[in-house]
């Protein structure tokens, strides 16, 4: 493609519009006009016959027939004129001009589509953020309950240390004043009875 020929397309190609309405005096295959190039019209099937007109690159025409040695089309175009042009300047394919709009299209949905899975990736990064900040924050109060157990259990080991010591000291203390009161009442002096009188 020359770079005239693609200026012309990138300059002009948005603002063309596809032919929806083909011609309807024939049945002839759709075919188009190359995209690099304007293609005149002769009014037979050889370079020396009339021109008739041009058919700017990318127009969707009617195939009718070619010529003997297939070097030429005859095409209906887009403005229902009927002539011959080159076969060389006939291709298959939508041109693109034909496909612009819909590649337009094409562009501006993936567009759409790049914008809306970009949110996504970044409400997905927000709440994984926002889980990492829950899980610290978790951790952290994990810890700290953590430390209050080992000091809650510190606390209640050395209250039963204490309490133990308490009882020990407390029964050992009980001992001794068994101990003491049974030493005195084993010294103190035993009364004498008294003898019967009758006896007497």
């Amino acid at each position: 493609m020359s770079l005239r020929s693609l200026f012309f397309v990138l300059a002009f190609g948005s603002f063309f519009t596809l032919a929806q309405d083909q011609p309807n005096d024939s049945n002839g295959e759709t075919v188009y006009i190359s995209d690099d190039l304007i293609a005149y019209i002769h009014a037979g099937p050889g370079r020396n016959y009339r021109i008739l007109g041009s058919v700017t690159a990318g127009t969707p025409v009617s195939l009718i027939q070619s010529s003997d040695d297939g070097e030429f089309i005859e095409i209906i175009d887009d403005k229902q004129r009927t002539g011959w042009v080159e076969a060389q300047n006939i291709m298959s394919d939508p041109s693109f001009r034909a496909r612009l709009p819909q590649l337009q299209q094409d562009l501006e949905q993936q567009q759409q589509q790049n914008i809306a899975d970009r949110q996504m990736i970044d409400q997905l990064q927000q709440r994984l953020a926002d889980l990492e900040s829950q899980r610290t924050q978790q951790l952290r109060e994990y810890e700290q309950l953590s430390e209050r157990y080992t000091a809650a259990a510190s606390r209640l080991e050395q209250k039963d240390e204490s309490e133990q010591r308490e009882w020990f000291m407390l029964g050992g203390a009980i001992a001794l004043a068994g101990i003491f009161i049974g030493v005195i009442i084993t010294y103190l002096p035993k009364k004498k009875g008294r003898r019967d009188t009758w006896m007497n």
